[in-house]
């Protein structure tokens, strides 16, 4: 599994961001007053934002990173929790084998999500699924509005390229994202409810 593999070799600790609370609040514009009650973030990986709120949230991701309680092992299509107050995902959906069976999940167990993925134009998604084989999907924003259909929308934000440079101290992972915003990559952080 390319993405074990990738956490196994600490290459996310090369993006030298400030993993913390303050980081996650500002990275997914989270009022906090949505943080009140119990979450979860659905693809949590090594630095999620559960690390953050041990107290009231619990991270979910299908690699073992540490033995924290408030760590579950499984997938976004299956999610084993009955109700919670609000759900994360932040660069997973793209990564989920059936994203609209993920998305349905999470909806299943709280009536707001937050969903952040990057997308890219449609031109570039056959180039990508060629080279970059750790996403599982490679999506338009079309694509993404489509599994997040039905839903209401109350907050889109597209991420600049100032934005992205702001947020990694790593002078090369700068460079990569001004490339992949030059040819049209953009993040996109979406707030839903139900």
């Amino acid at each position: 599994m390319l993405e074990e593999e990738y956490s196994k070799n600490k290459e996310d600790v090369i993006w030298k961001y400030d993993w913390n609370l303050k980081y996650w609040m500002k990275f997914l514009d989270i009022p906090e007053k949505m943080l009140c009650g119990y979450g979860v973030e659905v693809g949590c990986g090594r630095h999620g934002i559960y690390k953050s709120l041990p107290n009231n949230m619990v991270g979910l991701d299908p690699i073992f990173f540490d033995d924290r309680k408030n760590l579950v092992i499984g997938v976004a299509e299956y999610l084993p929790f009955k109700k919670v107050s609000f759900v994360i995902s932040c660069n997973g959906i793209d990564h989920y084998l059936d994203p609209q069976k993920a998305v349905n999940e999470m909806f299943r167990i709280s009536d707001r999500i937050i969903v952040w993925v990057y997308i890219y134009p449609k031109w570039l998604v056959m180039v990508m699924s060629g080279l970059d084989r750790m996403h599982t999907h490679h999506l338009t924003e079309k694509d993404v509005l489509l599994y997040l259909s039905g839903y209401t929308i109350t907050h889109q934000k597209y991420y600049s390229p100032l934005k992205h440079w702001k947020l990694t101290k790593s002078l090369f992972n700068r460079l990569k994202l001004i490339i992949a915003h030059l040819v049209g990559v953009r993040g996109l952080c979406i707030h839903l409810e139900h």
